[in-house]
């Protein structure tokens, strides 16, 4: 296509440049009007052509370069496309999480049949939420100073629980809850507790407070997440022991690690609307013998 136009070109100048030649040659024959005319043809000629191939090479250009856009154009408009379904899949993804978060925080131990996954599941995600600490969570077993620790271990991504008194050393060797089964690993923790002086309790009572106590940690962390984290244990009167320290929820009020040991606390807590003697002080006593232990980072 680009050679027809260059010899088409080159045939318009040959022409113009015969006419203006003719041109002058005629004008020896005293033809002048004749030789203007052809004169005015040859030059227009030579100076047309030219200008007409440039003008149509301006305007082939110009379709490419809209040809160009518009291809560019719709690519623009499959990317948004796809970053829009892309948008989508990640909103959709994100609420299946949230869904999944929010079901396994509403599970009901007394009415599902509990497995292991379910605990190692609740355990998992309450860790990666910073609800619980890296030690665990650990729940009080009734009529004893005895305590059932649950614990993820993010390295074997593994569950267990184990038995330990207030101040958190452990007595009984952690038990993983995926390779025992669930009821096996209950059941030898109630039976330890038991011949150390516990009263009786279901062998599902550890489950069921873990489950409770976690909904409600995380209720209560939505709305005081400076506050809700990293917990080892909760306490009557709305006092939770974390790893730096004890906290008190609603009103939001905190004793940090390091002054816990200060002996003037319950005077200073005498002034609070909020205050019971027998809560704090069992609050204040619980924390100080479990996070003195130096066992309360791990």
């Amino acid at each position: 296509m680009n050679l027809r136009r260059t010899l088409l070109l080159i045939i318009v100048i040959a022409a113009g440049s015969a006419v203006t030649t003719y041109s002058g040659m005629i004008t020896t024959w005293n033809a002048e009007w004749w030789a203007a005319t052809l004169g005015n043809v040859g030059v227009t000629l030579l100076l047309a052509a030219p200008v007409a191939f440039y003008i149509n090479a301006v305007s082939r250009n110009v379709k490419v370069a809209r040809s160009d856009i518009e291809k560019v154009r719709k690519g623009l408009t499959e990317t948004q496309s796809e970053v829009r379904n892309l948008r989508n899949d990640a909103t959709m993804s994100s609420r299946q999480v949230d869904s999944h978060v929010d079901g396994l925080f509403s599970v009901d131990p007394k009415g599902e049949n509990i497995g292991p996954e379910h605990v190692l599941d609740l355990l998992k995600t309450a860790r990666k939420q910073r609800l619980i600490s890296g030690r665990g969570y650990r729940i009080e077993i009734p009529g004893c100073r005895l305590y059932v620790r649950f614990r993820y271990d993010q390295s074997s991504n593994d569950a267990t629980i184990g038995v330990e008194p207030t101040d958190g050393r452990p007595e009984f060797e952690e038990l993983s809850i995926t390779e025992k089964s669930l009821a096996s690993a209950l059941a030898e923790v109630r039976a330890y507790c038991i011949a150390r002086g516990s009263s009786d309790f279901s062998a599902m009572y550890p489950i069921e407070e873990i489950f409770r106590q976690l909904r409600e940690l995380r209720e209560r962390g939505a709305n005081s997440p400076d506050l809700i984290y990293d917990i080892q244990e909760s306490l009557p009167g709305n006092w939770y022991i974390a790893d730096d320290g004890l906290a008190h929820y609603d009103p939001s009020w905190d004793i940090a690690h390091s002054r816990l040991n200060e002996q003037d606390w319950i005077a200073h807590l005498r002034d609070k609307t909020w205050f019971n003697y027998d809560e704090s002080f069992h609050a204040l006593a619980v924390a100080r013998e479990l996070l003195s232990s130096g066992l309360s980072n791990g």
